[in-house]
């Protein structure tokens, strides 16, 4: 039954078994040594003042949304797109030119950080070190390792700025006034894997940055515009529980958010697998609607199953990391996963569909209608006075779900054109 079952998933053409357990080994880093960082720091600095550099993540994740102008998505398509015309020289003007408009979109976001931070009454060297993640993301080669399929370079990556972080948050956070070097012990462990991953780059990749004119880089930013609108707006709504947490119920919710992101971590990650190791292969080729069907299938099966486990072992990692169930519940981690298993099953149809068409108006309006949705009802919510850490995520969910019906519907439609056709 397993085998057939693991079989079917290899005749779809989409999953490699290679970049899956690449892909796992990523993601397992990215869960376990963040696991023992927040739980180190957490213990030493408590939850209030946690709670602060929450609030000031919420606000930095909505910066990092902003200066990858959803270069995470289309960089790795393009780049395997490139490579499979074997054109070296593309695939490194395809970086430069990446590289280069999240620079200009980091430079004038760092100077707006302070009006920012004034306005929000945020400690102002904690935001700028905070910063550091959006500094780190802006130079990051990932989605050139990803498209290139050099994962095992994209482990290492990964190894070394876990690894450091981890090391340094652990040996030097002793006590609540050293909440302000927490962002800075992370900064300098991506800074350190920035310039292993540019070092590998230039001596196994041959990759070096190459000129391009103006007129190149509008057409390539303009092609890049086409899908990031649905990326930002899909982005803004999938962090807004994090944001509205932090404005509405304050820093402790905020901190109680981030822990239960993590917690999450431990259902995504399979489906965060799927989806990165069948990320490379959407700007390659095109797909029968038999293969991608069979697919869907499969990987909504999969997603449910995931669910389980997190309704069986809920109150332990919840345990973990608080003594009281006023913040983080089972039933909140349970309305999150279920979350994530719809916003997976459309991030799959986005990418396998409606991008590997080029059908890029679908996106932008179905997540604009998703995202209108959420923000209206999070909004109305507040104004009645029932917006709270349960209804917060309900919203969310509910969000997730009509994003998922709209994509689903219209994949259903083009796929009976198809047939009549």
């Amino acid at each position: 039954m397993i085998g057939k079952f693991i079989q079917r998933i290899l005749d779809t053409g989409l999953f490699n078994l290679k970049n899956i357990f690449s892909f796992t080994i990523i993601r397992l880093l990215n869960i376990f040594f963040p696991l023992i960082t927040y739980k180190h720091v957490l213990s030493k600095v408590g939850l209030n003042e946690f709670g602060l550099f929450a609030s000031v993540n919420a606000v930095i994740i909505f910066y990092a949304i902003f200066t990858n102008y959803g270069f995470e998505l289309t960089g790795p398509i393009e780049i395997s797109f490139q490579k499979s015309r074997n054109d070296s020289l593309l695939i490194n003007k395809v970086a430069s030119q990446i590289l280069s408009i999240k620079s200009a979109i980091t430079f004038f976001a760092f100077l707006s950080i302070f009006p920012i931070a004034y306005y929000l009454e945020f400690n102002v060297a904690l935001i700028v070190f905070a910063f550091q993640q959006i500094i780190y993301e802006t130079f990051s080669l990932n989605f050139l390792f990803q498209g290139l399929n050099q994962l095992n370079i994209l482990i290492k990556v990964n190894l070394i700025s876990r690894f450091i972080s981890t090391l340094l948050c652990v040996y030097f956070i002793n006590d609540s006034t050293d909440i302000i070097m927490y962002p800075l012990y992370l900064g300098i462990g991506n800074a350190v894997a920035l310039a292993f991953s540019y070092f590998i780059a230039f001596r196994r990749l041959n990759f070096c940055f190459v000129k391009f004119s103006k007129d190149e880089l509008q057409i390539f930013f303009a092609k890049s515009s086409k899908l990031y609108l649905g990326n930002l707006l899909g982005k803004l709504y999938q962090n807004g529980t994090r944001f509205f947490f932090s404005l509405f119920l304050g820093p402790i919710a905020a901190a109680c958010y981030d822990v239960a992101d993590k917690l999450l971590n431990l259902v995504s990650v399979p489906l965060a697998i799927i989806n990165d190791s069948i990320l490379s292969k959407a700007g390659s080729a095109l797909f029968a609607f038999e293969k991608k069907n069979k697919s869907i299938l499969i990987l909504f099966i999969f997603s449910l199953s995931l669910v389980l486990p997190l309704v069986l072992t809920g109150d332990f990692f919840i345990g973990l990391f608080q003594k009281s169930e006023i913040y983080i519940t089972k039933e909140i981690l349970v309305i999150l996963s279920i979350s994530i298993l719809f916003g997976t099953i459309s991030n799959y149809i986005k990418i396998f569909h409606f991008v590997n068409l080029g059908k890029l108006k679908f996106i932008n309006a179905y997540i604009f209608f998703g995202a209108l949705f959420y923000f209206s009802l999070v909004f109305l919510f507040k104004l009645i006075g029932v917006y709270n850490h349960f209804s917060g995520v309900v919203v969310f969910l509910l969000s997730e779900i009509l994003i998922c019906g709209m994509f689903f519907y219209r994949y259903y439609r083009d796929s009976i054109s198809e047939k009549i056709a």
